[in-house]
């Protein structure tokens, strides 16, 4: 527990990471699929190749660790089923109470990661447009999907909209890079927008921390 306004400040916004990963996820997935070169099954199985060995064995050295060191992970708890969900990517309350978490408490933000890489492969069906299909699809989905719903800690997230500021810094980075230039060449204007990212993150309004991890990006 700190006193101080800077302590405070932090220890309330310390999960600011979150969003900004997402909004990078967004951006490296709008680049790195923006051709249409790479298969819907090439894009499955580089990002499995690239999260599930090391989020199986994370999650098994949580278990490992719980199991010899009962006191030190108190905070979480785990069962077969749980375990189950958890490796697969599927949101189930916690058997300490604690909600839609996973054993490794932290994987709930890959289980948003995983199911935006889902909605992306749904989307290349839509061809050169999967990415316009994409972005409609998460912007209605925390809309209209109850967070009571199957998957609803996930799919009915407004975490989902940071995907979408990604993917549009994405494709003006890739439209128009002559504006990316001329920012990358103003300087003052760059750091500038450094203390208005930390101004709407200190508003704490709904909305504003996507906006300020946005800005930041």
């Amino acid at each position: 527990e700190t006193t101080s306004a800077f302590g405070e400040f932090f220890g309330q916004h310390g999960n600011f990471g979150v969003d900004v990963f997402f909004v990078i996820s967004g951006f490296i997935m709008y680049h790195i699929s923006k051709d249409g070169k790479e298969s819907v099954s090439r894009f499955t199985v580089n990002r499995a190749f690239r999260l599930v060995p090391a989020w199986w064995f994370a999650t098994f050295m949580l278990v490992a660790c719980k199991f010899m060191f009962p006191r030190g992970f108190d905070y979480t708890d785990w069962s077969l089923k749980s375990l189950l969900s958890s490796l697969a990517f599927v949101p189930i309350d916690n058997p300490a109470g604690l909600g839609p978490f996973p054993p490794l408490v932290v994987g709930w933000t890959l289980n948003v990661e995983v199911s935006f890489y889902g909605l992306l492969c749904l989307c290349f069906a839509f061809g050169r447009f999967r990415f316009i299909a994409c972005c409609a699809a998460l912007m209605a989905l925390p809309v209209v999907y109850d967070k009571e719903w199957f998957y609803g800690s996930v799919l009915g997230t407004r975490k989902l909209y940071e995907f979408v500021f990604g993917i549009a810094i994405g494709y003006i980075f890739n439209v128009l890079p002559g504006v990316v230039r001329w920012l990358r060449s103003e300087v003052m204007l760059g750091l500038s927008l450094l203390p208005v990212a930390l101004a709407l993150l200190y508003l704490d309004r709904d909305g504003m921390r996507s906006v300020a991890a946005a800005t930041l990006v």
